[in-house]
């Protein structure tokens, strides 16, 4: 599936340091069951974790909008330098 196929309001989980913080995302994990998860590279605690929409995360970091086949079971690193995803 491209981003693009999911819905605006599908829930990612994240943390308070991408949304309030402001720290860059540097991974995005779909899980077998589809739910995804967008992470910085801090160490957060369970406290600090938050859901967002898939709509939200578009509008902190508009180049998840560019990861082509994000499928169940597939995970993303983002290269800080260029934006770009690459499936790990």
């Amino acid at each position: 599936m491209r981003f693009t196929d999911y819905p605006a309001d599908k829930p990612v989980v994240t943390t308070t340091f991408v949304t309030e913080k402001y720290s860059p995302l540097i991974s995005i994990v779909i899980d077998n069951e589809g739910d995804i998860e967008a992470l910085s590279n801090d160490e957060a605690e369970m406290e600090e974790a938050v859901i967002i929409t898939l709509a939200q995360l578009a509008t902190i970091d508009p180049s998840v909008k560019t990861i082509a086949e994000m499928n169940s079971g597939s995970s993303f690193i983002k290269n800080p330098d260029t934006s770009i995803w690459v499936k790990s």
